[in-house]
């Protein structure tokens, strides 16, 4: 989750995640596949997703303008590769972040027009009423035909 929030913030490939993170492309892919995550690892990209959230501007190029801009001598980028989340994050300053998103229920969507379905064609004998406690009610018999026999 961590991992998808700080691509998502910064817009940046898994390769310069992992430079971010001191490791590989393949690496940072494969922790997003599900493969275990070791103890300082996961730490560290705690910390990278605090600080980028952090520093977040609301849109890829600010936030990666201010990442790339240099403070004290030094890009912010080089301070979270040295691990000093807390200075980059002091010298950036606080960004706007992103809106949160708001989820709505779906609404039913209408059929534009009547659609076949298997339950349109069931066969029934006149005589026979269908069971109706099986959990559907047919919606309209569209043809009724006696069953054959042998």
């Amino acid at each position: 989750m961590y991992l998808a929030t700080i691509k998502r913030i910064t817009g940046f490939s898994w390769e310069r995640i992992g430079t971010l993170l001191g490791c590989t492309r393949q690496t940072v892919y494969n922790w997003t596949q599900g493969e275990p995550v070791k103890l300082e690892n996961a730490r560290d990209v705690a910390q990278l997703h605090e600080t980028l959230a952090y520093i977040d501007r609301g849109s890829h190029a600010e936030t990666v303008a201010v990442l790339e801009g240099e403070v004290a001598g030094r890009s912010i980028i080089s301070m979270i590769v040295a691990r000093e989340f807390s200075v980059a994050r002091r010298l950036a300053g606080k960004g706007s972040g992103r809106p949160t998103a708001t989820w709505t229920q779906m609404q039913p969507q209408k059929p534009k027009g009547r659609q076949d379905h298997w339950t349109d064609r069931i066969a029934a004998v006149d005589d026979e009423d269908v069971d109706r406690s099986a959990g559907f009610v047919p919606n309209k018999v569209i043809k009724r035909t006696k069953l054959k026999t042998r």
